[in-house]
């Protein structure tokens, strides 16, 4: 005799699967219609893509660990962009009684550098990988040194690094 929980579950997966065979079929006729599958967003978002790109945006803050996890597999999705696509990288910080405003800054000033790409991973790695009694904001200052290619925007970033 099956509990209503499970039979619950069961309706749910089953509902899912319908779902996701429509989506499936759909997408294979090539048939996106407006306001069934997809809406347009009035007014339109601003992009940073350039004119005829596709903008993949990616929301994360390095204060996240999802998102430390999540890095390798946005790493497989960056590689297998399109031409026509470009991928923006969207620090959040809502998170304040923790450290995301201070990576969302250092974010900012390696961006306004040109040495975010550089030192993206890095930064995961630095907070994540390492979990020593330093604690988060040092790691930011270091990471960031560690990406910096001349003394001046080592001593920016390292000043980023210990702001708050």
């Amino acid at each position: 005799m099956m509990t209503t929980a499970r039979r619950a579950l069961l309706g749910l997966a089953a509902l899912l699967l319908g779902g996701a065979l429509q989506a499936a079929t759909a997408a294979d006729a090539g048939k996106w219609v407006e306001g069934r599958h997809y809406v347009v967003l009035r007014p339109a978002q601003a992009s940073q893509a350039a004119p005829g790109k596709v903008e993949v945006t990616e929301v994360f803050s390095y204060g996240c660990p999802a998102c430390f996890h999540f890095q390798p597999q946005m790493e497989k999705i960056k590689a297998a962009l399109p031409a026509n696509a470009q991928l923006v990288l969207v620090h959040a910080s809502w998170s304040t009684a923790e450290s995301w405003p201070l990576f969302q800054r250092a974010f900012i000033t390696a961006q306004a550098l040109g040495i975010a790409e550089k030192s993206h991973a890095a930064m995961f790695t630095a907070i994540w990988g390492e979990r020593s009694a330093r604690g988060r904001r040092s790691a930011v200052g270091a990471c960031q040194v560690a990406g910096a290619d001349d003394r001046g925007r080592r001593e920016v970033l390292c000043q980023a690094g210990r702001c708050d």
